[in-house]
């Protein structure tokens, strides 16, 4: 009985790795060039990406928003006529990748024998998001492909188990870093 209570507190205290950044609100009329941005293939490489895709592409969409350097950001329409007249297609991949891991020297008196009061639970986290990305013309030419890779890491000490606040801070503020570079990137070709 009291190695299932202990297997299921390790296993319900993990880390959610889907911290997506907040969408940022931006209604500014000042842009750098006059053509749309449409965002075609938005793919995120996780096994339950289906419930976590639309806020990716809306956090990113938001990010781009906020650099000022297209006349609007779209998701691509079903049908062509519904297209502007001057636009870029931006094609999407993601992929994020968490490992972490205890130091049971330190962390194995809360498993037993002061289960869940000791409060030296060493854990040490490891995040990277590589954003793969193609933009294309309204003539569709490759104007330019190129992927950003941010990574960072995380230590807990103190009630690891419990506590996942820090890594998890951690996790968002790479990805926002992945987003920003991505735009950074996009402004620096296309102006």
């Amino acid at each position: 009985m009291k190695w299932i209570l202990i297997l299921t507190l390790i296993i319900n205290c993990s880390v959610d790795i889907y911290q997506i950044p907040v969408v940022r609100k931006s209604t500014n009329p000042i842009f750098k060039i006059d053509k749309s941005l449409y965002i075609g293939k938005f793919d995120i490489y996780l096994a339950d990406r289906k419930y976590y895709t639309d806020a990716w592409k809306a956090s990113f969409q938001s990010v781009l928003k906020s650099q000022r350097i297209f006349k609007n950001v779209l998701n691509l329409p079903v049908k062509k006529e519904e297209l502007e007249e001057k636009y870029y297609i931006l094609d999407l991949d993601i992929y994020p990748s968490f490992k972490d891991n205890y130091n049971w020297w330190v962390t194995w008196p809360a498993i037993y024998p002061m289960l869940g009061y000791w409060p030296f639970q060493l854990r040490e986290g490891v995040y990277k998001v590589e954003i793969v990305f193609s933009i294309y013309d309204e003539n569709q030419k490759l104007i330019l492909k190129d992927s950003i890779l941010v990574k960072d890491e995380a230590e807990i000490l103190f009630y690891g188990f419990y506590k996942s606040t820090e890594i998890e801070d951690m996790i968002e503020e790479v990805n926002l870093k992945g987003m920003e570079k991505c735009a950074q990137k996009i402004k620096d070709i296309i102006i």
